[in-house]
């Protein structure tokens, strides 16, 4: 008989967390979408999206999950909004814009 062959277990997707603050501003007295900017982890994110409260008509802080690789991913989980914003749904803690 020959050698064994190894069986190598198929590695698990990749998942990652990005935190994001995305921000609205006014054009001709209609919300506009901002700048988005990503953050490795929620502090961060959230200070920032205070900040950024104070200069724009509106800001969301929220943080999408998945996988890159496979370009899978799950529903927004909303953290914070300052100010105006579209009008959003927030079932279960979820973003829908």
């Amino acid at each position: 008989m020959g050698q064994p062959i190894p069986i190598l277990a198929t590695p698990a997707p990749m998942r990652t967390t990005v935190f994001c603050v995305l921000t609205f501003w006014r054009d001709r007295h209609k919300l506009a979408f901002g700048k988005l900017t990503q953050f490795s982890a929620l502090e961060p994110a959230l200070k920032a999206g205070a900040r950024a409260a104070v200069r724009n008509a509106g800001v969301v802080v929220l943080s999408i999950s998945g996988s890159p690789e496979f370009g899978v991913w799950d529903p927004p989980r909303l953290y914070a909004v300052h100010g105006d914003v579209p009008e959003l749904s927030r079932e279960g803690g979820y973003l829908w814009v």
